[in-house]
């Protein structure tokens, strides 16, 4: 294998005004595998400096509490601005529903805060080893939940992008 081949291709593009550098971009790598796999990688900005990821299945919920249960890990958990935050579902299962959110811990108190929604946060879904989309939250929604995507039968995203003052009972 060629140096290289052995990560997720990954397109991008940011500005650059000539003399200034305002900030520099931030990208994720991704090794790929042999195996069945969803990654759901999250990042954002300075502020929130903690966002949280959550994936819940039908009995099944992780998130920084309950980092491995099942076939779902939380592999990273950042809590100082930025992430990456990755997820990973080993060998999904067709039968089950797998829902992902963002809360804002740092807001945890302030349900109408714009912190979540302000951040920049992106989630990048990586489905085996091919990036099956980029999302980004809305700016200016008061909540601290971002509920981004439900994935049914292993591929099929179901886009819900809304943020909430509460997760809700999903």
């Amino acid at each position: 294998m060629i140096k290289g081949e052995e990560y997720i291709p990954l397109e991008s593009s940011f500005v650059l005004t000539s003399g200034e550098i305002t900030s520099i971009p931030q990208y994720s790598i991704v090794k790929k595998v042999d195996f069945d796999r969803i990654q759901i990688v999250l990042e954002w900005g300075a502020y929130p400096s903690d966002l949280d990821s959550h994936i819940l299945s039908s009995n099944h919920h992780v998130f920084y509490g309950c980092k491995v249960f099942g076939n779902l890990d939380l592999d990273v958990d950042d809590t100082t601005s930025y992430g990456p935050e990755t997820v990973t579902i080993r060998d999904p299962s067709e039968n089950d529903v797998y829902r992902y959110y963002v809360h804002n811990y740092s807001s945890i108190d302030y349900t109408s805060d714009l912190g979540l929604s302000n951040s920049s946060a992106k989630i990048t879904l990586i489905i085996g080893n091919e990036i099956a989309g980029v999302f980004n939250v809305t700016p200016n929604q008061q909540g601290v939940w971002w509920h981004v995507f439900d994935i049914k039968n292993k591929n099929q995203i179901v886009v819900v992008d809304e943020v909430t003052r509460t997760r809700g009972s999903n």
